[in-house]
């Protein structure tokens, strides 16, 4: 760990402040007792006893041995830290904002619905039974080959198990990354997609608008797929969710931490797949090229934790094996933050303390007056409380019985 975390500037700016009040507390002491009539020695040993009593040890040990103790707990948890900064700033996170593929569903898409132009089948049916449903699953047979996205290896794998066969292959193509794939077959150009990208050439049918409406309330995301200016149909592909992933987000709300999926299914598949896990908040059809600029946006509304892949931002979450790994890093984290602040506020009020009692605020009403000698060890049993206190971390179970390999939070 560094000492570039804003914790341990702020501790520093704290310590320079609390040191020019304890030098003036202790010329303040000496003016005291000589005022009162006391020689030059002995108010000289009250000043000395002040600055002796409130030696900012403590306070300067008081996040650095949370720290070190909270990377060491980190570790043995199977938690790797980048720096201090993100093992303290990730307990501080007011919003978390997650793609869905990868963090919320597996990306192991399976085709389960196929709707050509006259009718609708469940998976598992023989091709070529109905009229159109030949041209449908040929082109996307061809266009699901061409790209490594999730859902169009999906569509491929299940076309392929049909024995689909095409006679020509598809040329001239481009991917629209958010939108999907254009081409030729046989010179005619077909397109593959969402219903934005597609209707852009191609005209849908009322009737075919209203299954997929239906699909996507179903949690399912439909593929449109087009030949010139003729609608082919629409291929249905479902994700499933990862483990643990519905209690996850439940823990986070419990926090006070506002959760929000980021997806590029419509607005209707992103939502009923969000109700399933309890997340109220979906930014949909948001397509590679809008994510860091919706990303930004929402930091606006708070210190913001992005969990996906890396898009050149501030506090990004590589997740390495489910969100429960990022909600146990944010408790983890807050653990932390809460007991370097108990070592802080402690130190200041012991120190406060042991300040008055050197300078003898009590002497007239008990007579004690406290030397050298036991300023000095009141000092250095401050800082062993401190340190104590920080080693309370180690008590903390964060481990995680499956984990075989460290998470690393970056």
């Amino acid at each position: 760990m560094g000492d570039n975390a804003a914790v341990l500037k702020k501790t520093k700016k704290i310590i320079c402040i609390y040191v020019v009040a304890l030098i003036a507390l202790a010329l303040l002491a000496f003016m005291a007792w000589k005022t009162a009539g006391a020689y030059v020695s002995d108010s000289l040993m009250r000043a000395v006893c002040v600055l002796l009593i409130g030696c900012p040890l403590a306070l300067a040990l008081s996040a650095k041995s949370a720290i070190k103790q909270g990377e060491k707990k980190a570790l043995q948890s199977g938690f790797e830290f980048k720096n201090a900064e993100d093992l303290l700033g990730i307990g501080k996170t007011q919003i978390v904002a997650m793609n869905k593929i990868g963090t919320i569903t597996k990306g192991e898409y399976v085709v389960t619905d196929v709707f050509s132009a006259d009718h609708i089948t469940k998976s598992g049916y023989n091709a070529g039974v109905f009229d159109g449903d030949d041209e449908l699953l040929e082109t996307a047979h061809l266009l699901g080959g061409l790209n490594d996205h999730p859902m169009s290896k999906a569509i491929y794998k299940h076309t392929t198990e049909l024995y689909v066969e095409a006679e020509h292959e598809v040329e001239n193509v481009k991917v629209y990354p958010g939108g999907g794939l254009e081409g030729e077959f046989a010179g005619v150009p077909v397109r593959g997609g969402s219903l934005r990208f597609v209707e852009e050439k191609a005209i849908i049918p009322p009737e075919i608008r209203e299954r997929a409406l239906v699909l996507s309330r179903e949690g399912k995301t439909p593929i449109y797929f087009s030949k010139g200016r003729r609608l082919l149909g629409i291929i249905a592909v479902a994700d499933s969710l990862i483990d643990n992933t519905a209690q996850a987000i439940s823990e986070f709300k419990n926090m006070g931490i506002k959760v929000v999926m980021l997806t590029g299914d419509n607005e209707y598949t992103g939502k009923a797949i969000a109700e399933k896990i309890g997340i109220e908040d979906v930014l949909a059809e948001v397509t590679p090229d809008k994510k860091e600029e919706n990303i930004k946006r929402l930091s606006g509304y708070g210190r913001l934790t992005f969990i996906g892949d890396e898009c050149g931002l501030d506090n990004v979450l590589v997740m390495k094996r489910s969100l429960m790994d990022v909600v146990t890093s944010v408790r983890m984290s807050r653990i932390i933050n809460a007991v370097i602040k108990e070592n802080m506020i402690f130190s200041i009020i012991y120190a406060a303390i042991g300040v008055l009692l050197a300078a003898g605020i009590c002497y007239p009403i008990t007579g004690f007056l406290p030397g050298p000698v036991f300023c000095i060890v009141a000092a250095l049993v401050l800082a062993v409380l401190v340190v104590l206190n920080s080693m309370r971390l180690q008590l903390y179970d964060f481990k995680d019985k499956d984990m075989d390999k460290p998470v690393i939070i970056n």
